[in-house]
């Protein structure tokens, strides 16, 4: 002989309390990850291997492209920087996941280059508007 319980639960004032917490938590990391879109000073591409930076350059005030091949890599790769951005434009490592990575153009957004511990990364610079529109 098996019993159902029927208990019945409806949405009270406690629930609503939780919901509301849970999506002011919501909106704080989502400022927290989109929100730093930074405007300090102009757009500036910081390229790191290994943890140490070894260069640093205003893309604002290029006037044409500049394709760096640093050295010491194990798998040499060439870096195109532009008043508007990076982009890796040619590698030879095994994945090839910094060159799928395509052109970055924003404040926050950056290439990385695990095989090589390489890192390029964009800052500063005003941002572009509005990313999305929701509801």
């Amino acid at each position: 002989m098996s019993t159902k319980s029927s208990i019945k639960r409806s949405f009270g004032f406690f629930d609503a309390l939780a919901a509301a917490f849970v999506l002011v938590l919501a909106a704080l990391v989502a400022f927290g990850f989109y929100g730093q879109g930074g405007s300090d000073g102009p757009l500036t591409a910081t390229v790191t291997l290994d943890g140490e930076t070894i260069g640093v350059y205003p893309l604002a005030t290029m006037g044409e492209e500049l394709l760096l091949t640093p050295e010491g890599l194990s798998y040499p790769l060439t870096i195109r920087l532009t008043s508007d951005g990076a982009e890796v434009i040619e590698s030879t490592c095994p994945t090839l996941d910094c060159q799928h990575t395509g052109h970055i153009h924003r404040s926050g957004e950056s290439i990385i280059c695990l095989p090589n511990k390489l890192v390029i990364r964009l800052s500063g610079g005003s941002g572009d508007g509005i990313d999305a529109v929701i509801g």
